[in-house]
């Protein structure tokens, strides 16, 4: 590796006083107390104790001692002077420097107060311990290895060694850990796995990819086939996984080695050392089967909703289609029941009178047109369902077999019925699963059919068959032979009759010729010869195994959303619960959780304290309801309802337009890539953007390329007009080198931290908001590619499928976190794990969203963890407000606080609540998992109804005070605006490839998306940077500025920015000598 990892800003800070110190940290740093003070009075002369005094406080603020006391800033030096009342500091100073004392002072302040040199005493060796435990638990970026080691030096009073020193051991521990992981992963390796591992990067002579470059391409379309291949392909990842104790090896260690294996080229691969090599391949097969198991249920649950909304829209043509034979039907047997309702007609005459109005045929007609036609409430679209039989039983084997599924309490009865389909299936069904609305399909009454089939007609099949029996089975009587229909296992065979039964068959024959239509149901006699013969038991029901099917692969598509069915090893499909606080463990955090969320280990002290918040926010509101202009009662229906009225649009001022106009006018115009480039100098975030595996590889220029292909990213171009061969940092392969190596999650996270840090210290920013607010909202994105990780919405992607990228907005006008889902996923799944997953300096507490993401668990598990749900509520009519007390007198909104809280339901579920919450707030459990666990509205546990009746309380109380207060509500209204303007600036941003995403895979996705969100955070820094300076100056012109404007501008314009380059009309020298221009070699995309 490397040794100078260290960036121009940590070599210009190391053992160096920084350029601003504010008062308070002077203050409390370079204060001399009465032991200091009484051995600076023993020196000789002022001269004397001004230098040791700044010696002394030098090495206890810097970690060293300078050469140079000029260096020291003046405020530290007035600072210690007058403390040690000495008035002319620079004379002294100049004296000191002169004489030898400074040699004799440092030496005798190491010994007085106990500083010791870096080579003494072992303190290399306790530096790298803490070192290496840093870099075991997956701190291993050098740079902040350096800035702990720093750190930890000038705590232990151990004084700095020189930078270099500290860099090439910082870089050597690094070096020892990383040698000392591959060494425990290639432990156990045996000679035949070695072998098998090393076949993964052999690439066959009449091929052009290895078995790694295959394995690695996950499944992109969505159908039967690609899920059986997406299911091989978690057999193959078995047949390489490597058993080892990785235990003992931290995840986020193998998961870097096996992102690496995913995405470097083979020949890279190859050229690794031995132990690396084989390191990097162990890990990518520990993580494959994850993955390839993840990949399969993907697929499947995309096949399955397919599925079965293409049965619920083909049911839906039918019924329109039919809908005329319906209405025909139903008038016609209309007419006969006003005939059998007419009390003028004798019984005796009813049904002659109808036959003779109606008619028999007509009558009869309707009957089974009717029956044929209508369909139950609960309907399970099954006829539609039973057509793509093939399509299921080409996936169904491969997935019973391949993958191992496990439950929870509430999948027991599914995980049964899954083991019994893939049995031999000789025993009865599981039938727990199977309600009301599939029973009707399921179970099927033993009835039986007998036809007579014309001699001249050929055999009947089996589909000729199943129309025209409606029962379970038909015995066909067809030029002499007797034939049984199974239309459960859906044959026709000839019945074979042994000797002894020969009589009873000409029986059955005989009844079955003297019959006078096609079919009919069998008597009872019939039906006992039916039995005799074939052996049927006509007394017992059967079960429809197709119908089975698809009612189990309904129910395993419900479970798999909630996770009450998961799998394992797996990333997304894994148990959510499985990592919860527990047993002792958990006894030893919950004090500390406790104190952090200001909640107690007793539940009743929590539920007095939500009971009066909510008491004293009803009798406010209540005492000012009738001074409340925008909300009034009115009756609908019978029932008392509130109507809140929605906010006008806020004016804008004169002052206001003539300030935006004035600051928009001033700002620079400016290139895109400049306007990156220049952030990226004024904040340094390129020192985010760390190798894949070696955290301090850099290249020359490497800035340029870094900007060059967050910008091919975010304008979704590709990188084709930011390639310059005629310049290294942009040449495609120095892109293509540091899209695999340097752009991924960890490195966007860490750059945008740094963003927003810096919008953070700018004036005008905080005159915006202290980032203590935040919106999250989603921006959608068409996906025209094939691929598994987009889903449909008519709304937004038309006949499409799309993705939605939902984002953090702060008050400060910046990105904090982003994910990205398939399709629109439901909001309120997502919303807490972006909150509590970003990774940026502010801190917001008050969350405001569209009504989209509105629930009640989700009210109280913010609530809980310390935060704010403050949805935007578009109509308070029909609103539930809930209250505790039955008996408290609340004067008009007594109308409205009807519901009941049963807050009872809350202290026996409060230990396990605080575990959730434990488990969230330190990230133990992904929020997204929980809360697919907690949001099941059939069956909902004891611990999701307790958490909401917490969240009841505390959304009652935000609408309490969002009808209340108009400040409240326009708040919540200009956040959420503040999102629209940024999509609207993304939008302008993402324009390449008519802003349609081209990635078919979740973490292409999630790459591209992230750069855009950096991109969107330099635009905002950027325009906040020059608008605060633009306004500075504004004043100093004399221009009216009022803070109340100041806080309406936006920082979202992009009028001022080329953001579609630049084209150049000059042409090669050989063009204008009339030659062609050279070939592309075959190599080059």
């Amino acid at each position: 590796m490397p040794v100078s990892f260290l960036s121009p800003v940590q070599c210009d800070n190391y053992a160096k006083y920084p350029t601003d110190l504010p008062p308070d940290i002077v203050d409390s740093l370079f204060f001399l107390d009465d032991q200091d003070m009484e051995w600076i009075a023993n020196k000789r002369g002022d001269f004397s104790r001004l230098g040791y005094a700044l010696q002394l406080t030098t090495v206890r603020f810097i970690g060293a001692f300078i050469s140079d006391l000029n260096q020291i800033p003046r405020v530290v030096i007035e600072r210690v002077a007058i403390q040690i009342k000495v008035n002319d500091p620079e004379s002294c100073i100049s004296m000191y420097m002169k004489s030898e004392q400074r040699w004799r002072h440092a030496v005798e302040i190491r010994a007085r107060y106990g500083y010791i040199e870096f080579a003494e005493k072992g303190s290399r060796y306790r530096l790298g311990r803490i070192l290496c435990a840093l870099c075991w638990t997956g701190t291993d970026r050098p740079g902040v290895l350096f800035d702990h080691a720093v750190g930890w030096l000038s705590t232990n009073k151990i004084l700095l060694p020189g930078i270099t020193v500290l860099e090439r051991f910082v870089a050597e521990i690094r070096s020892r850990m990383e040698s000392r992981l591959w060494r425990m992963l290639i432990k156990n390796l045996s000679a035949s796995q070695q072998e098998k591992l090393n076949d993964l990067l052999v690439v066959e002579d009449d091929e052009h990819l290895s078995l790694l470059d295959k394995l690695r391409k996950g499944p992109v379309s969505i159908s039967s086939t690609a899920l059986v291949q997406a299911l091989k392909r978690v057999e193959s990842a078995r047949n390489i996984s490597v058993e080892l104790p990785l235990y003992r090896i931290p995840a986020c260690k193998i998961a870097t080695l096996a992102r690496f294996a995913n995405t470097a080229k083979i020949t890279a691969i190859n050229r690794l050392p031995f132990e690396r090599k084989m390191a990097t391949l162990v890990a990518f097969a520990n993580h494959f089967e994850s993955d390839s198991q993840d990949d399969s249920l993907d697929v499947l649950s995309m096949v399955l909703r397919d599925l079965f909304s293409k049965a619920k829209q083909e049911n839906k043509n039918t019924r329109l289609r039919t809908l005329k034979d319906l209405d025909q039907a139903t008038a016609t047997l209309v007419d006969a029941c006003k005939l059998l309702l007419n009390t003028e007609l004798c019984d005796h005459e009813i049904r002659d009178t109808i036959y003779t109005t109606v008619g028999h045929e007509a009558l009869v007609s309707a009957v089974e047109n009717a029956t044929a036609l209508i369909r139950p409430p609960s309907n399970v679209f099954y006829h539609e369902l039973e057509q793509k039989e093939k399509t299921v039983q080409k996936f169904l084997p491969s997935l019973l077999r391949v993958i191992n599924f496990d439950s929870n309490q509430a999948g027991k009865p599914l995980l049964a019925s899954l083991e019994w389909l893939k049995g031999k299936q000789t025993d009865e069904p599981p039938m727990e699963i199977i309600g009301t609305s599939w029973k009707r399909n399921i179970v099927i009454k033993n009835e039986c059919s007998v036809i007579n089939w014309p001699q001249d007609e050929p055999r009947p099949t089996y589909r000729v068959i199943k129309k025209l029996v409606k029962t379970q089975d038909g015995i066909i009587l067809h030029n002499d032979k007797l034939l049984y229909a199974d239309l459960i296992n859906k044959k026709i065979k000839e019945i074979v009759v042994p000797e002894k039964k020969q009589s009873q068959v000409e029986k059955l024959k005989k009844s079955i010729l003297n019959m006078k239509e096609v079919q009919k149901n069998a008597n009872n006699k019939e039906l006992a010869l039916i039995t005799s013969i074939t052996g049927r038991d006509s007394n017992r029901t059967t079960i429809d195994r197709t119908a089975y099917i698809f009612c189990v692969l309904d129910k395993l598509q419900s479970a798999l959303k909630h996770r009450d069915v998961f799998i394992s090893p797996s990333w997304r499909y894994a148990d959510p619960r499985a990592n919860l606080y527990s047993g002792s463990e958990w006894e030893a955090i919950r004090p500390m959780i406790c104190r952090s969320l200001n909640l107690t280990i007793d539940p009743m002290l929590a539920i007095t304290s939500l009971t009066d918040e909510l008491h004293q926010v009803y009798r406010l509101v209540a005492a000012n309801i009738d001074n409340n202009p925008a909300v009034r009662f009115e009756t609908v229906k019978g029932n008392e309802e509130l109507i809140l009225t929605q906010l006008d649009a806020l004016d804008e001022p004169p002052s206001l337009k003539a300030l935006r106009a004035a600051v928009k006018a001033k700002l620079p115009r400016v290139d895109l890539p400049e306007m990156v480039l220049e952030i990226a100098t004024r904040t340094g975030f390129a020192d985010g953007f760390t190798h894949f595996n070696e955290g301090s590889a850099r290249a020359e220029d490497l800035l340029i390329s870094l900007c060059a292909e967050l910008l091919a990213d975010a304008c979704n171009t590709g990188r084709e007009p930011f390639v310059r061969e005629d310049i290294p940092a942009l040449k495609r392969d120095r892109l293509v080198w540091v899209d695999q190596n340097y752009i991924r999650n960890e490195t966007i996270m860490a750059v945008n931290a740094i963003l927003v840090s810096a919008q953070n210290q700018i004036p005008l920013a905080k005159k915006w908001g202290g980032g203590d607010i935040a919106s999250a909202d989603g921006m959608r994105f068409v996906v025209p590619v094939r691929t598994v990780h987009a889903a449909p919405n008519p709304k937004y992607f038309k006949s499409g499928r799309g993705v939605t990228w939902y984002n953090l907005i702060s008050n400060q006008r910046t990105g904090l976190n982003a994910v990205t889902v398939p399709g629109t996923l439901r909001d309120s799944l997502i919303l807490l794990g972006v909150v509590l997953e970003q990774q940026t300096e502010l801190q917001p507490t008050r969350i405001m969203t569209d009504a989209g993401a509105y629930s009640d668990i989700v009210f109280g598990l913010f609530r809980l963890l310390g935060l704010r749900f403050s949805p935007r509520l578009a109509d308070m009519g029909g609103a539930r407000f809930w209250r505790i007390d039955p008996l408290a007198d609340y004067g008009k909104l007594n109308v409205l606080a009807k519901s009941r809280i049963n807050i009872n339901l809350v202290p026996p579920e409060w230990d396990d609540i605080l575990r959730l919450l434990a488990s969230l707030k330190l990230g133990r459990v992904p929020a997204e998992g929980i809360m697919r666990t907690l949001q099941v509205a059939d069956k909902p546990t004891r611990l999701a109804k307790a958490i909401a009746e917490i969240g009841r309380i505390d959304k009652t109380i935000h609408m309490l005070n969002y009808l209340h207060d108009e400040s409240f509500r326009r708040q919540t209204l200009v956040q959420l605006n503040l999102g629209e303007g940024r999509h609207s600036l993304g939008r302008s941003v993402f324009h390449g490839k008519r802003g349609e995403l081209h990635q078919r895979y979740r973490a292409g996705q999630e790459d591209q998306l992230g750069a855009l969100g950096l991109v969107l955070n330099i635009i905002t820094l950027w325009n906040t940077i020059y608008m605060d300076a633009a306004i500075n100056q504004l004043r100093q012109e004399g221009f009216p500025v009022y803070d109340e404007d100041v806080a309406r501008l936006s920082a979202y314009g992009y009028g001022h920015i080329n953001m579609l380059g630049r084209y150049s009309f000059a042409m090669p020298d050989e063009v204008k000598r009339g030659e062609l221009r050279p070939l592309r070699t075959t190599e080059k995309p």
